[in-house]
């Protein structure tokens, strides 16, 4: 069916049955040239991380959980939690 009002384009309206869902993938930050090694070597694990604002100067605070370390391009992912 297709619907046109007065000086607007013309929309197709189509009624759907299935029930649509997605996969949002969660936040991460990806830290890139550090010492994965010395990372593994830690005898805990990171939960938060922090950066200082270039512009102002504040601390930003990120609670995170490590995903994965790649050595080859000396990166970490950390996700972001909440």
């Amino acid at each position: 069916m297709w619907a046109v009002h007065a000086g607007r384009i013309p929309t197709r309206r189509v009624r759907l049955a299935a029930i649509m869902r997605s996969v949002v993938e969660p936040g991460a930050i990806l830290a890139t040239g550090i010492d994965v090694a010395a990372i593994r070597a830690l005898a805990w694990s990171q939960t938060h991380l922090l950066f200082d604002q270039a512009t102002t100067g504040e601390a930003v605070e990120f609670p995170v959980n490590l995903r994965d370390l790649d050595e080859r391009r000396q990166s970490a992912r950390f996700v972001v939690r909440g």
